[in-house]
């Protein structure tokens, strides 16, 4: 596992950076992980997105629709030079968030 909950935490601001230095290489221009949720509540969210990216369309979202179940999904997000994300997500009731780079393109 390259991430946990605890490297997603909850921030003030809506977007958070994230960055995948330590699992991209240099020149990477979007990646593929793998991300499984598991929620106490239904309505609860994970969004990830391009750093910097305003425009709430684009965004790739786990939301579950059934609470105490996990969901896994593979999620394609496009990273900048510095190889960062943006993410934001529920403030509570997230039990489990863990992602998996899979890969990446150039």
């Amino acid at each position: 596992m390259d991430f946990s909950i605890s490297d997603f935490p909850v921030i003030a601001t809506n977007t958070t950076i994230t960055k995948l230095t330590n699992s991209v290489p240099v020149g990477a221009t979007a990646v593929l992980v793998v991300s499984t949720i598991r929620t106490s509540a239904i309505g609860k969210y994970f969004n990830l997105l391009r750093t910097g990216y305003t425009n709430g369309i684009n965004v790739s979202q786990q939301s579950p629709t059934v609470a105490n179940v996990y969901f896994t999904q593979d999620i394609v997000i496009q990273i900048d030079s510095n190889r960062y994300f943006d993410y934001y997500r529920s403030a509570t009731n997230i039990n489990v968030l863990d992602m998996v780079v899979r890969g990446w393109w150039f």
